[in-house]
């Protein structure tokens, strides 16, 4: 709250998923060396969207 009024504040969640041998669904907050600079694409473009919104 700020002055009495709610304010609210974007947040950005980043996680990785992936299929696993069995083919269901995973995800993990981890992340391989050859995900880092997707990751950082990512965050960038989140923070441009949110910039503007």
């Amino acid at each position: 709250m700020k002055d009495g009024k709610e304010i609210e504040l974007p947040k950005v969640v980043l996680e990785v998923r992936y299929r696993d041998k069995t083919g269901h669904w995973r995800s993990t907050s981890a992340m391989t060396l050859r995900e880092i600079p997707k990751a950082i694409l990512a965050l960038q473009k989140a923070f441009e969207y949110l910039q503007i919104a």
